[in-house]
């Protein structure tokens, strides 16, 4: 009973009501649950800690269960957001675009690999070619030599 009393009391965030609440356990528990409640209660503390300090994008706590005034959407402010809104529209619009011409150039390159078939006939036709200009530079090599004797 004396802890759901606690938990209807105002505390400001979720994280330090946990706390609370371990706490109250670890003094009713006997020693060889008393560690394990410990430790509990040293995690509890740290996310009482770190809730008290984390913020989402929009600055306002994880934690709070009631929406505080100073963080109520005016007007104003949601005229703001819906511009922004917009402008975001835009973007992923215009990089939807950008990312559909990437993967068509990435298609275009895929289908310009060369298979080891490509590769083996390439390399048959440079090295035929060689050979031939080999062949006909000995044959001017000789009639020059004939030409010159």
């Amino acid at each position: 009973m004396n802890s759901m009393h606690k938990l209807d009391q105002a505390t400001p965030n979720f994280g330090e009501q946990i706390l609370a609440e371990l706490r109250a356990a670890t003094q009713q528990q006997h020693a060889p649950t008393k560690v394990d409640l410990q430790r509990v209660l040293a995690l509890a503390e740290r996310l009482a800690v770190n809730s008290r300090a984390m913020h989402d994008t929009l600055g306002t706590l994880f934690d709070s269960l009631q929406k505080s005034e100073e963080h109520a959407v005016n007007s104003e402010e949601g005229s703001v957001m819906n511009e922004q809104t917009g402008t975001l529209e835009k973007d992923i619009a215009g990089m939807k675009v950008d990312i559909a011409s990437l993967k068509l150039d990435i298609a275009v390159v895929r289908s310009n690999y060369a298979s080891k078939s490509d590769v083996a006939e390439a390399k048959s036709a440079v090295i035929l070619s060689c050979v031939g200009t080999m062949i006909a530079l000995s044959g001017v090599a000789f009639a020059v030599a004939k030409l010159v004797h």
